[in-house]
């Protein structure tokens, strides 16, 4: 989906993956390489994760990759508990209307937050 004078709007992949690197080269071009990440899924495969790294790291020329994968194991939940006072990554689904661009690769956000998308 693209936002479209404020409305989320059905578009091809094509349009989608053109927005996606116009957004990304963008940004990049404004503020330097080091103003983008990926925050990748858990669920992709080796090959996946190997790819999205040389794309960040050896193309776009930053170091901001992570994964939840990371986020999912006990000693995130430790620090997490400690420092917000519960298990819960800080961030609030609400950010996401204040995003230019958003990025999901690996996830199905219309199944995993049905909720928020359904508030679109």
């Amino acid at each position: 989906m693209l936002r479209q004078n404020g409305v989320l709007k059905r578009t091809s992949w094509g349009n989608a993956l053109d927005a996606v690197a116009k957004g990304i080269a963008e940004t990049i071009a404004k503020n330097g390489p080091n103003s983008v990440a990926f925050y990748l899924s858990g669920q992709l495969l080796t090959e996946d994760y190997y790819v999205a790294n040389k794309l960040m790291k050896g193309f776009i020329g930053s170091g901001n990759v992570d994964t939840n994968s990371r986020l999912c194991m006990a000693s995130s939940v430790a620090g997490h508990r400690r420092a917000f006072g519960a298990d819960t990554v800080p961030g609030h689904y609400a950010d996401l209307d204040c995003a230019d661009l958003i990025i999901l690769v690996g996830s199905n956000a219309a199944c995993v937050i049905r909720c928020s998308i359904n508030a679109w």
